[in-house]
């Protein structure tokens, strides 16, 4: 695929709620492995869908982002969540003075424009937008706008797709894709943290090369920890550039350490974490406690690793009673919808017997009318014969 000029018309008739890159913004390197770059690459040069999987502030998104700006790329960066509707996906039609009229949604105006896309939190989608986004994956590779009298929306030759997820068992509202679905991408990537993040932090805040090496080791021990299941937080290199960026504006180290990265652990791992932020930068980076004393790293973790398990555990007991609660809801469902044909069968029972006594009770009076032309109460006297 060849380099082209981005430029930068008006956006009309499109429902924007999206973020647009273009070439000369985020001129910033992630350094990420020739593997991955090269799968990108090649994802590019094939026209075929990818899809990345990792931690969040890993970078997913920002290798995208740098191979858009290296290929002169228009990138828009669609975040989804659990009420990103199919309009916005799509499109919808509005109206005005004149009558109703249509606005292409964020997708339908980059497959038109041969822009690229990439959808953040695909696992938080909406079921209906998946439905959309199948077509789009297929060899078909089209959506019908069957809300645009059926519509057949065929993309640019330039346009790209990219997806990205976080673990669906870590974060709130997402959930895990059928294997249907992720069948549909050709490439699907394994996103974990690079192995620069010291020349990112250097390159992205210019913040001094100690100093990041400080930041990155102790990312490092709380990411051992967090497989060891000793504690719930994950730092993320999104987390240690904004701690860079806070030292850079002059906040002292302490300070920095504390609201960019610390604060965001739960309250039960925090104090233990500030110990092991000591004790990996020989106090380099000390923070003071608030509360208990520690004399080892196996010591302080210890409550931090119960509350992680616990954690753990709740999780899964919330995974579980969602199931049941599922489960119990299609049956409760299905029960009434059993009852209600029970009652309608019952009425229906009703009316055939009250039917059939009215007949019963007809018939009866036509015979006994018949019979004695005089009702119930009528009597006849047999004849008799005299003998001679």
């Amino acid at each position: 695929m060849g380099k082209r000029a981005t430029t930068k018309k008006e956006e009309t008739n499109t429902v924007s709620k999206s973020k647009i890159i273009t070439k000369g913004e985020g001129e910033n390197k992630m350094f990420y492995s020739e593997h991955i770059r090269s799968l990108l690459e090649r994802g590019v040069k094939l026209n075929k869908p990818v899809l990345m999987i990792g931690e969040t502030g890993v970078g997913k998104t920002s290798f995208v982002r740098e191979l858009a700006i290296e290929e002169g790329a228009e990138l828009i960066r669609i975040n989804l969540t659990g009420q990103t509707g199919v309009d916005e996906f799509v499109g919808k039609y509005l109206a005005n003075e004149k009558g109703t009229y249509w606005i292409d949604g964020m997708v339908i105006a980059a497959m038109r424009k041969g822009s690229w896309v990439v959808l953040d939190e695909i696992n938080m989608a909406l079921p209906d937008i998946l439905s959309k986004i199948h077509s789009l994956l297929d060899d078909d590779r089209s959506i019908i706008l069957n809300e645009k009298d059926g519509e057949k929306v065929v993309p640019h030759e330039d346009f790209r797709f990219f997806a990205t997820m976080n673990d669906s068992d870590e974060y709130a509202g997402t959930k895990e894709l059928n294997k249907a679905f992720l069948s549909r991408f050709p490439i699907v990537l394994d996103i974990g943290f690079s192995t620069k993040e010291v020349e990112i932090l250097v390159q992205r805040t210019g913040i001094e090369r100690k100093t990041a090496e400080d930041l990155v080791m102790l990312a490092k021990e709380m990411r051992k920890h967090k497989e060891e299941g000793k504690i719930t937080y994950i730092c993320s290199t999104r987390d240690l550039i904004s701690c860079a960026e806070l030292i850079m504006s002059d906040l002292p180290i302490n300070s920095a350490v504390e609201a960019a990265i610390l604060n965001k652990a739960p309250k039960d791992e925090q104090e233990a974490l500030k110990k092991i932020t000591s004790m990996v930068t020989d106090g380099r980076i000390d923070i003071p406690e608030t509360k208990d004393s520690y004399t080892s790293i196996s010591d302080l973790v210890e409550k931090a690793q119960k509350f992680g398990k616990d954690k753990v555990e709740w999780r899964k007991q919330i995974k579980k009673f969602e199931k049941d609660h599922s489960r119990i809801t299609k049956d409760l469902e299905k029960a009434r919808m059993e009852m209600v044909d029970s009652q309608d069968e019952i009425v229906k029972r009703d009316g055939i017997i009250v039917n059939l006594k009215k007949t019963i009770n007809d018939f009866l009076d036509m015979v006994d009318k018949n019979n004695g032309k005089g009702g119930k109460d009528s009597k006849t006297k047999p004849k008799t014969t005299k003998s001679k």
